[in-house]
């Protein structure tokens, strides 16, 4: 525990279930946490907040009378400030799937667990939160720790594939570089020293065993995942014996190439770089949910994006991401690392005809669909489908909009 600050903190515990609601009131009891109240659904904690204004809540998602969504929504819909900014952990026994994931993390929750969870992320989640919300200094670094983010190559031939797997990888945070060559790719490790390598086997100049054997030599620190469309038994051995630290099958399985990337950093000796950084690593909710979240929007079989009302993609995928470079009218823009807006692929005329639909769209509050057809100058015409979303629907108080060409609408 950092500070008696937070072992004062009010955390309010709801759940109908008596036994995981024992389970996790325990957890926190023994972590050092003191005042805890419970409920049995989300109406008894709602009533209480007359009284008493928690620090943290933490509740399950199946409840009678008011359920964790609702309990979340009428907290981050709140007019009191000091009660919408409550950070709200939703737990499930009952739900693990992508749709209650991503329901969680656009209402606003600071995380999501499915019971039984791991005890050390669940608290390490609360501490994050309430350490954040009570404005408690942060542990400082250990003497000599490095804080700069993680770097990590890609070595892959293939030009798409190579852009494919950035876009995939770009929730994760790190310093990122590409390589087409053997070549490319020395320059860029003697360059930047990456700590983790990502690398094809079958290459232009050579192959990835030579590769593997290189950087290994150099540093035995820097974690090696191989990727192959073709494997056999001694191919893996090779691999086993030259020191990778991982492989993985073509075609990629985003899920699958995530976690051998977490799981290489997890291995990092510690003070290497990145290791104190939250930026390096995500945050909590960011690790629990950031697979499943990025696997959605690849595997789309077109282009797929989420949208605000004032046109910022806050999510796209790299079929969009494609789409939208292809009409944008200012390439520099569209290049640039900040957010995109979808005033760059529209001309004038059809910024403001979207403006109206989406407020229109808001001011019915209903999971309804349009079509809205645009050209932004160029001969070509698109196609974009739009579904609203409810008002309690909102993504960093914004409310949004999921976006798709025809052909996505399934997924809407």
């Amino acid at each position: 525990m950092q500070s008696a600050l937070l072992n004062g903190a009010n955390i309010f515990l709801a759940g109908d279930n008596y036994n995981n609601l024992t389970l996790i009131k325990t957890l926190l009891c023994d972590a050092g946490y003191g005042s805890i109240e419970t409920f049995s659904n989300g109406n008894e904690l709602l009533l209480h907040l007359d009284r008493q204004k928690p620090d943290i809540v933490i509740s399950d998602v199946c409840m009678p009378q008011v359920d964790g969504f609702q309990l979340l929504r009428e907290f981050k819909s709140n007019d009191d400030a000091a009660v919408s900014s409550t950070p709200v952990i939703l737990c499930s026994a009952t739900f693990n799937d992508f749709e209650t994931r991503r329901l969680a993390n656009e209402l606003g929750a600071e995380a999501f667990f499915t019971i039984p969870f791991d005890a050390k992320d669940f608290l390490a989640a609360v501490e994050k939160a309430l350490t954040r919300r009570l404005h408690v200094p942060p542990k400082k670094a250990a003497e000599g720790s490095e804080t700069e983010n993680i770097k990590l190559v890609i070595l892959e031939d293939d030009k798409f594939s190579s852009r494919f797997l950035l876009h995939a990888l770009k929730d994760l945070k790190y310093e990122m570089f590409t390589a087409e060559t053997i070549a490319e790719f020395n320059r860029i490790f003697d360059e930047h020293r990456p700590q983790i390598c990502i690398i094809d086997y079958n290459l232009p100049d050579g192959d990835g065993i030579d590769v593997l054997k290189t950087v290994k030599s150099l540093d035995q620190n820097t974690k090696v995942i191989m990727m192959t469309a073709i494997t056999n038994e001694r191919m893996i051995d090779d691999f086993i014996k030259e020191g990778a630290d991982n492989f993985i099958n073509k075609p990629i399985n985003i899920r699958n190439l995530i976690n051998a990337i977490k799981n290489a950093v997890e291995g990092l000796p510690r003070g290497s770089a990145g290791q104190t950084s939250d930026s390096a690593g995500g945050d909590e909710f960011g690790r629990d949910f950031s697979a499943d979240y990025s696997d959605y929007f690849i595997n789309a079989p077109l282009a797929l994006a989420i949208i605000d009302e004032k046109l910022n993609c806050l999510r796209q995928n790299f079929e969009f991401d494609m789409l939208f470079k292809s009409c944008a009218s200012n390439l520099r823009q569209a290049d640039d690392n900040g957010a995109i807006n979808l005033e760059l692929i529209l001309n004038a005329d059809e910024t403001e005809n979207l403006k109206t639909v989406l407020n229109e769209m808001k001011r019915k509050d209903a999971k309804t669909k349009r079509r809205f057809t645009f050209s932004g100058g160029c001969e070509l015409k698109h196609t974009m489908i739009i579904k609203s979303a409810s008002n309690s629907d909102i993504v960093k108080n914004n409310y949004i909009y999921y976006i798709a060409m025809p052909g996505c609408e399934n997924y809407l």
